[in-house]
């Protein structure tokens, strides 16, 4: 996993280089759109740009170099885990030989007292120690209680340390499954935050944006009374709308299978994901995790950000292509020189009453 990760780093470094040298592009085609009159401009922007391009270029050097030193580093953590977890295997098999060596050497001790028919010293606690251990013993090491030859202490061996290994991997990665618990609990609060920030960013521009209509509304009543003034939502693409409607189906759907404790997996006959599984253990944190975050995907498919403006069906503003809002005295001029337009196609004449205006926004 740690090597996949220390590859995705290079692949994302990748990805970064071509967006900066798209922008790069984009910069010095924008610079050379400038008027020759003003080429202390230009000159000065791309000496800017030379220098950014240096020092971006010197971090993509460093950053590789990290990248590779964090790859390596990560290969040695994953060999030396393995030799620890070796290590430690080797420990535990070892103290359950010496265990098992121990208990033959005292019952060999108990066959020389009955045979000699006398006591040693501490016979008893020996006694009492074998009677617990008897009790643990396997089959294997009853029938090689007295065999001390190497090639069967060195099989004992191995089976205690194969036993040993999937013991201490599952105790290593029980703690590491804590630490990732832990990380993603404190990831999931930065992103709850980024996503109610993001949320609060949305309403405040949709109510600037419901400002500036306001604003410009008032400008046609000053101005031009004769117009009637319409305000309404600009429609998202038709995919992004039905993929709302399906996320909003399947949220309920899934809040409700979580409160009622319901498995949708098992009904279907699929294996159920470990994700759900802690969505039914964790119903009340689950379903308040499901319900941000879905919002904020519905909130992002129906979003446009956009402010047109339309007079008799003709664009006057869009700004989809613009990327900014006009000012009041744009507008008022996009009003006049429409006006003009107007006149001008149908014979003269002031009266524009017969025009309508229809300021279409999304938030």
């Amino acid at each position: 996993m740690a090597v996949s990760v220390a590859a995705n780093g290079f692949r994302w470094l990748d990805i970064l280089e071509q967006e900066f040298d798209k922008t790069f592009v984009d910069l010095d085609l924008l610079l050379g759109e400038i008027d020759p009159d003003q080429s202390e401009i230009t000159d000065e922007g791309r000496g800017k740009l030379t220098v950014l391009s240096s020092s971006w270029a010197q971090l993509v050097h460093k950053t590789q170099t990290l990248s590779q030193t964090n790859a390596k580093m990560e290969a040695q953590l994953i060999d030396t885990k393995a030799e620890i977890i070796e290590t430690k295997a080797e420990k535990v098999a070892m103290q359950q030989q010496i265990k098992d060596i121990m208990a033959q050497l005292h019952a060999s001790q108990l066959e020389c007292q009955i045979l000699k028919n006398q006591e040693i010293e501490g016979a008893d606690t020996i006694r009492k120690r074998l009677v617990c251990h008897f009790k643990k013993i396997t089959k294997f090491l009853l029938c090689t209680l007295f065999a001390f030859k190497e090639d069967q202490l060195n099989r004992q061996r191995s089976e205690f340390k194969r036993d040993a290994v999937w013991e201490i991997k599952a105790n290593e990665l029980e703690k590491e499954n804590v630490k990732l618990k832990n990380s993603i609990i404190n990831l999931q609060s930065e992103v709850y935050g980024s996503r109610l920030a993001a949320k609060y960013l949305d309403k405040e521009l949709a109510g600037r944006y419901r400002n500036v209509f306001e604003q410009f509304s008032q400008l046609i009543r000053t101005h031009y009374p004769q117009l009637s003034v319409v305000g309404e939502n600009y429609p998202p693409p038709v995919y992004k709308s039905v993929l709302a409607q399906c996320l909003s189906i399947l949220k309920m759907l899934f809040l409700v299978c979580i409160v009622l404790g319901q498995n949708p997996f098992t009904i279907a006959g699929l294996a159920t994901p470990s994700v759900f599984q802690w969505a039914l253990q964790n119903k009340i944190y689950s379903c308040l995790m499901l319900f941000f975050f879905s919002n904020s995907i519905e909130s992002f498919l129906m979003s446009t950000g956009a402010f047109e403006i339309f007079v008799n069906d003709v664009p006057l503003w869009s700004k989809l292509q613009t990327g900014h809002l006009p000012s009041a005295q744009d507008f008022l001029q996009m009003l006049q020189t429409f006006q003009n337009k107007e006149n001008t196609i149908g014979g003269g004449g002031p009266n524009i009453g017969g025009m309508s205006s229809s300021s279409t926004f999304n938030t």
